[in-house]
């Protein structure tokens, strides 16, 4: 710490310089080791020192060698000061010139103040239960302070603007290291615990130094876009202002999760297989559908788009979303880009819409589920479904042809038969051929070729 103060007039040689510390800026013997004075003094040099610790008093006996004159200021410099324990300004400090004799010459009582910096946490965590968009949930918060925090301490976290809360007033649980007198409020996006300490927090290197506490009131945000800034802090309180110990952010320490699709439903215009066809969607929003929101529809592997473009063209609004509508698609997705332009939907609103040029599955497996996902215009979810949305073909696609050449026609002769079958799907590496003969022509056992 450097102290600076000038001198009013000529010091003659032999004066005293007292240097009285304010009681928020305590000092010790042992903290003093090495105290150095340059400018009105000449070069720098080791001051002599007595230091009386009941009044916090320096003394400094050897800055007047010589006569002085006080051309330039006075500069001390203390090492191993203990700072304030917060950002609060201290006291002044006293600055007192007197001769040799120790009678007063110029004295300063006002205006030596000393500001320390704020210091961060060691660390700080946050999650919450549920985490669902626009829940209400209950938060689990932790912080390691690395800086004493006394009985006149409080402590404060800023939540960022996207989250929200379900009143002014919050219930405290779990305490881990705060009092369980300590008490909750809120204020804007701030949450304050006050009297979280019924004796001196200090901290150690222990685990148990941990501050761990959860609140009540917290609403998730509206989607699952990052929440931003989050900042901790532990105060000192004086006059009912906060004075920072310390003081970090985090960033997105908790986020919402998308909601649920629910009642969701893709229902084809034909059950038959491979057939090309329309497809109808239906399902229920959780939560507002807002504006500038898209939706997505990822089909299982086994329906296809065959002429993305086609399909895209031909996207109709039922219910739920704008009537003028314009998607894009590849073989396997659809976006819907301007369901939502203009306006937005509530809560709980159902959506249906259809398009053409569906190919169905070409087997009557069932197939796996479609995936459907409501997001914001920025691409972050609201609600999602990638389960339950399924469909099974009632009837397969017919064969196109075929035909079966023997190479005898003489009753109960043994032959070769040729089969040439044209099938109506595109057959994959794996598919299997089965014949079933009628009853009057014994199956063959030797090679099929």
């Amino acid at each position: 710490m450097r102290v600076t103060f000038p001198s009013p007039v000529p010091l003659d040689s032999g004066c005293l310089i007292d240097i009285i510390f304010p009681s928020d800026l305590p000092i010790t013997q042992t903290d003093l080791t090495n105290i150095r004075g340059v400018g009105l003094f000449g070069t720098s040099k080791t001051m002599t020192t007595v230091i009386t610790t009941s009044t916090r008093t320096v003394t400094l006996s050897n800055g007047c060698d010589t006569y002085i004159s006080p051309e330039f200021d006075a500069i001390v410099d203390f090492t191993q000061i203990s700072n304030p324990l917060s950002t609060k300004p201290t006291d002044s400090l006293i600055v007192r010139i007197k001769d040799a004799n120790g009678f007063a010459i110029a004295e300063r009582t006002t205006g030596i103040q000393y500001v320390a910096t704020f210091g961060e946490m060691s660390s700080g965590t946050m999650s919450a239960t549920p985490t669902v968009i626009g829940s209400t949930s209950v938060s689990t918060i932790s912080m390691f302070p690395n800086h004493k925090v006394t009985t006149a301490g409080a402590i404060k976290i800023t939540f960022p603007s996207q989250i929200t809360f379900s009143g002014t007033s919050c219930t405290l649980a779990g305490h881990v290291v705060i009092s369980t007198s300590a008490t909750c409020s809120i204020s804007g996006q701030i949450v304050r615990i006050t009297n979280p300490f019924t004796a001196d927090y200090i901290p150690s290197a222990s685990s148990t130094s941990t501050i761990q506490f959860t609140i009540s009131s917290i609403v998730m945000p509206g989607t699952t876009a990052p929440t931003g800034t989050f900042t901790y802090e532990t105060v000192l309180v004086s006059s009912s202002i906060d004075y920072v110990i310390d003081k970090s952010t985090y960033t997105n320490m908790i986020t919402g999760t998308a909601g649920a699709i629910t009642t969701a439903s893709a229902t084809p215009s034909s059950f038959v297989a491979n057939a090309l066809t329309t497809y109808t969607f239906s399902f229920q929003a959780e939560h507002e559908i807002v504006k500038d929101a898209k939706i997505i529809i990822v089909f299982p592997a086994a329906i296809i788009l065959p002429t993305p473009a086609t399909s895209a063209n031909s996207c109709t609004a039922i219910s739920g979303i704008s009537r003028t509508l314009i998607c894009t698609a590849t073989s396997s997705t659809l976006t819907i880009i301007s369901g939502y332009a203009s306006t937005s939907q509530p809560a709980g609103s159902t959506v249906s819409f259809s398009i053409t040029q569906v190919r169905n599955p070409v087997s009557m497996e069932p197939t796996s589920s479609f995936t459907i996902s409501i997001l914001t215009g920025d691409d972050y979810d609201i609600d999602k479904t990638s389960s339950g949305v399924t469909v099974t073909m009632t009837s397969v696609n017919e064969i196109s042809s075929v035909a079966i050449s023997p190479n005898s026609l003489v009753n109960a002769a043994t032959t070769n038969l040729e089969i040439s079958i044209t099938a109506s799907s595109t057959l994959k590496n794996g598919d299997l051929l089965r014949v079933t003969f009628p009853t009057q022509i014994m199956a063959p056992s030797g090679t099929i070729t």
